[in-house]
């Protein structure tokens, strides 16, 4: 041959003509659920111009007293011989072929095809590598396939039978059902499986496969660099054993997953779930016994912010470790910036709304361990904790007028209330003007998002999000009135505005497109209004006795303390 290797056996024997009903198909053939191609132009063909001599069928004679063989290559020119009748076809007997070869041999010969289903191509692959023990690198070899493909297609043999079956029916991309097939647990693939294929709401925007993927990788992809435990400890967890060696981690299979470039990461969550509380009532004794203090039901009810995820309230004198430091400029967590140089005496333990145990440290003791570690950012750090720390002002008879810092932060929340009224209000007045349902339905919808899900949930009683999206879809217009001035009232006091620009992208910054609004526009106007009517800071202002009755009290502050602190990157203050 012409690159120095011997040719085939069967390449060099003559054909002969055999009967096709002594013809079988083989059992491995890869074609086994994809589309045979365009067999109605072969058919053509052959009617024309009758059975090509020069591409005669490979096949091998099986074992029995009858003249039967299997057919090792040429399957679509079988098909279209019997489909135009005819009685016998041109073969190339090689008995010598066992049944690797034959699987080698048909791989070989449909990896030149473009038509060969990747889940037939899979199962191929899967075979040679389960029953004939070849490597995946052997195999690429082979079919002159890379490394990466082959693997590609041996995982998408390990998809649940529903997710077969949508890839066959094009329910589901290529891409999207390989990053499913990399899902260890069944249940995880039909979980993910069934949101995918869910039926979307008219609100609702058809999802990308890029954006499939990123949900996935997202929700079931846990990065190991956040896990607070040794990856080679096999105590913690027994029956799951260490993370070292675990089949279910990334980097224990570098050929499937050579497509993410981040760090190592866990794709089984239960078992993730269980060493992170493992992990945590270990640490949690080991606190205790160096000298951390337990908080009380009562201080921790009055830490804790009631809606999920339940952060600490502003102004506390604490940060939980679990959160993101919102001055470090690479968003670290608390635990890994100064988990270790934290004197054991500033660490409390307090249980959340949930019966969650959260650890949390003081802040001026998280001060002193960003300063010790040698933070560039750490004096900065210290003065935000410093004025975080003293919150909104406090009513009292040793009340005094307010801080600059308090003042800061009450315009800041005046600031993003009145934002969040003005848009609102806008997109009310626009949507009670139409009396199609969808307009207000839309409306709901967006003052839903606007609000945490908690809080939207409770206006209206129903005890999840799903719930109430399914009371909005169905409700007629009184209820969905009433509906949609409960949300907009919960949106205005719970939710952090995202920026103006970025609203635009949401149900409700569709909505006031639709009514004419420009969120950008409605922006600008509420910012310069309060920056006019700031001008003078708050602290600077004398207090004035009321015009009508003389007041003897003492000026105080804002009667209670602020609904929840600013987002950023999850950290609270």
């Amino acid at each position: 041959m012409a690159d120095g290797t011997e040719p085939p056996v069967h390449a060099l024997r003559p054909a002969q003509q055999l009967p096709t009903r002594w013809l079988r198909e083989s059992p491995s053939n890869p074609r086994a659920s994809s589309s045979w191609g365009d067999l109605e132009g072969l058919h053509a063909s052959m009617c024309a111009q009758g059975f090509r001599q020069e591409h005669p069928l490979l096949v091998r004679r099986l074992p029995g007293d009858e003249p039967i063989y299997e057919i090792v290559t040429g399957h679509r020119r079988f098909r279209a011989a019997q489909a135009v009748g005819m009685d016998e076809v041109p073969c190339v007997i090689d008995d010598s072929l066992d049944d690797l070869a034959v699987l080698e041999l048909q791989l070989v010969e449909n990896a030149q095809r473009q038509d060969v289903h990747p889940l037939d191509e899979g199962e191929a692959y899967r075979r040679l590598r389960d029953e004939h023990r070849q490597t995946a690198p052997q195999i690429a070899r082979k079919v002159g396939k890379s490394q990466a493909l082959v693997h590609q297609r041996l995982s998408l043999t390990a998809l649940v039978p529903e997710a077969k079956a949508a890839l066959l029916e094009d329910k589901l991309a290529l891409g999207v059902a390989f990053e499913l097939s990399r899902l260890p647990r069944p249940t995880m693939q039909s979980e993910a499986l069934a949101e995918i294929l869910r039926p979307r709401q008219s609100w609702e925007r058809e999802l990308s496969a890029k954006r499939i993927i990123e949900e996935i990788r997202s929700r079931y992809f846990l990065r190991l660099a956040d896990a607070r435990w040794e990856m080679d400890d096999a105590q913690l967890v027994v029956e799951a054993g260490s993370c070292a060696s675990c089949p279910k981690r990334t980097g224990t299979q570098p050929g499937l997953f050579a497509d993410l470039e981040a760090d190592d990461t866990c794709l089984d969550g239960e078992c993730f779930g269980r060493k992170g509380r493992a992990a945590k009532e270990r640490r949690i004794e080991d606190w205790k016994a160096r000298g951390a203090r337990l908080l009380g039901e009562r201080e921790a009810k009055a830490l804790f912010q009631t809606w999920e995820p339940h952060g600490v309230t502003y102004g506390a004198q604490f940060i939980d470790l679990d959160e993101h430091c919102i001055e470090d400029p690479d968003g670290g967590l608390w635990w890994q910036l100064v988990g270790e140089r934290l004197d054991p005496m500033t660490v409390a333990i307090a249980v959340d709304p949930t019966g969650t145990p959260r650890e949390l440290a003081t802040k001026d003791g998280a001060a002193k361990a960003l300063l010790a570690a040698g933070y560039a950012w750490a004096s900065k750090a210290e003065t935000d904790l410093a004025t975080s720390s003293a919150g909104p002002p406090r009513k009292g008879k040793e009340s005094k007028a307010p801080s600059d810092a308090a003042n800061k932060w009450k315009q800041e929340r005046e600031s993003e209330r009145r934002h969040r009224v003005a848009l609102l209000t806008r997109a009310s007045y626009g949507s009670s003007k139409a009396t199609a349902l969808d307009v207000l339905r839309e409306f709901a919808r967006g003052a839903m998002d606007m609000a945490t899900s908690g809080e939207a949930c409770g206006v209206l009683g129903l005890k999840d999000e799903a719930a109430l999206v399914k009371h909005l879809d169905a409700a007629k217009e009184p209820e969905l009135v009433r509906a949609a001035l409960l949300l907009r009232i919960a949106a205005v006091q719970e939710y952090d505005d995202p920026a103006p620009e970025d609203l635009a992208k949401t149900p409700l910054g569709k909505l006031l497109k639709k009514v004419g609004a420009d969120p950008v526009k409605i922006a600008a106007e509420t910012t310069a209004a309060i920056a006019t009517e700031s001008k003078v800071p708050v602290a600077k202002v004398p207090a004035k006795a009321s015009a009508t009755k003389p007041s003897t009290k003492k000026p105080s502050a804002a009667k209670k303390k602020p609904a929840r602190s600013p987002a950023k990157k999850g950290g609270a203050r």
